[in-house]
């Protein structure tokens, strides 16, 4: 058994299985994480620097080839790289303290009650005093001048904030106010109540395009904003969710369930509050990027959240379902179109004007035909590709390992776009736009089946049962999107 360095690349990785060497991700190993001899990291400080422009690498075109001509040329060995005096293990509360931000490219925050039930017995073991830690794996980060921006751990830190607003909202239900106000002083980073109202002031909704409230611990992605806020502003000083996405409640409703259900008291919910905030641990793991250009692609986040991901799908897959949720083609696909621009103002520009209103519109298209908003984006871009006669063709598995097939497809589609037409990144994201609104509106439904979401739901659920496959060494059902056995580590050819 081998320890493999957790930025190794996926390349690397695959030859490690075929020698019959098993790769280990740092978070995962005993040494790195659970018995190492240095305490755990509860007051390092970051020194100061300057805001950091995630979109750090400057194209030669403003196009999406320039991306994946990148992604092609990227470090065969090494995806990213960080200062080893920096590695190792801190605390959520370390982290809140920070502040987090998750940059534009990153998928909107989609855990469901499978991780949420796991999260919240986790947490409450600990607090009973039935574990003494609980490593949440390693996350993947930037140091800035104003805060940490998340490449990897977004999920999981979500939570953990969610969680702890549902904490807080019981204790107001016992009259427990001194616990409480401890509790949202971590979410606000010790903010007054009075600062929250002057935020509050004039609005009657919370939206997508809000600014975060001050001092809260964590800025979610545009789509998730006005329902995150919604979640962990004090019951007393929120605002009606005016999005259609409602996952970031959800959640925080989910827990206040478990919570009232346990009938735990105010004192037993301080000490929940404290376990999550300090006997949590994290592999803290930031990334050497200083805005500089590099030819390897490990500077720039846009590559690294892509090849981070490719690797955690062939050979670092959490071993349950519970642990993680599987990223759809749509997110890649926002990531390559953003990954396009050199510039964060920019990407962030074309973002709110040309992507939010589709995956906004496309929420509401889900909620209309009670079709997860996923399946809804999945099913435009399969259209949208069919409208432009990108066909399939043979491929490498590894070009369908993330996103699936239909991400690949639409990989080639930008190629195409930028060889055959020469289209800027600019006018390929524009006509995704003009074909999706149109689309979302019926226009072009008629053209791909009236009743192509809840066919292509039904088709893909069966896919998924049909692509199980039983491990030969162990017999353990494997989920068909991976060739790595989850039990063994056997990997199927």
């Amino acid at each position: 058994m081998h320890l493999a360095p957790s930025t190794v690349a996926p390349e690397v990785a695959q030859k490690m299985f075929r020698n019959g060497q098993r790769v280990i991700d740092v978070s995962e190993s005993k040494d790195a994480v659970s018995e190492q001899p240095s305490k755990t990291n509860h007051d390092t400080s970051i020194s100061p620097s300057a805001p950091l422009n995630v979109h750090n690498i400057k194209w030669n075109k403003d196009n999406a080839a320039s991306y994946l001509e990148q992604l092609k040329k990227a470090n065969q060995n090494v995806i990213c790289t960080s200062k080893g005096t920096k590695v190792g293990k801190v605390t959520p509360d370390f982290l809140l303290r920070q502040g987090l931000r998750i940059p534009l490219f990153q998928r909107r925050y989609c855990w469901t009650a499978a991780q949420w039930n796991q999260l919240y017995r986790d947490a409450t073991a600990l607090a009973d005093g039935r574990s003494s830690s609980h490593s949440l794996g390693r996350i993947t980060c930037v140091e800035t001048g104003e805060g940490l921006v998340v490449i990897d751990g977004q999920q999981r830190n979500t939570s953990c904030v969610l969680l702890l607003a549902a904490i807080r909202d019981v204790c107001l239900t016992q009259s427990r106010e001194e616990d409480a106000d401890y509790v949202n002083g971590k979410i606000f980073n010790g903010r007054k109540g009075d600062e929250l109202l002057a935020y509050l002031k004039g609005k009657t909704e919370l939206l997508d395009e809000d600014e975060t409230p001050p001092g809260c611990v964590l800025t979610p992605t545009f789509c998730d904003r006005s329902s995150f806020f919604s979640a962990v502003l004090p019951p007393s000083q929120t605002l009606i969710s005016n999005s259609s996405w409602c996952r970031p409640l959800e959640a925080k409703e989910y827990f206040v369930q478990r919570l009232l259900k346990e009938g735990r008291d105010g004192k037993n919910l301080k000490k929940l509050a404290t376990a999550i905030l300090t006997r949590f641990q994290w592999l803290y793991f930031p990334l050497d990027v200083d805005g500089t250009v590099r030819e390897d692609g490990t500077a720039n986040l846009n590559l690294i959240f892509e090849r981070l991901a490719l690797r955690e799908a062939m050979f670092c897959r959490p071993p349950k379902m519970s642990m993680y949720a599987t990223m759809e083609a749509c997110d890649f696909v926002r990531n390559l179109l953003l990954g396009g621009f050199g510039d964060e103002s920019k990407a962030k520009e074309v973002y709110q004007t040309y992507w939010l209103p589709v995956e906004k519109k496309a929420d509401a298209a889900g909620k209309r035909e009670n079709i997860d908003p996923g399946m809804v984006m999945e099913t435009l871009l399969t259209a949208f590709l069919s409208h432009h006669n990108i066909v399939d063709r043979k491929r490498d598995v590894l070009d369908t390992m993330i996103g699936g097939n239909l991400y690949a497809l639409f990989r080639d589609y930008a190629l195409k776009a930028q060889q055959e037409e020469n289209s800027s990144n600019l006018e390929l994201i524009v006509h995704v736009h003009e074909f999706s609104m149109a689309w979302l509106d019926g226009n072009v439904r008629d053209q791909v089946g009236h009743n192509s979401f809840k066919q292509g739901q039904g088709e893909r659920q069966a896919e998924r049962r049909s692509d199980k496959w039983a491990c030969p060494r162990c017999n353990f059902p494997n989920d068909g999107s991976s060739r790595l056995c989850t039990a063994c580590s056997f990997f199927r050819t």
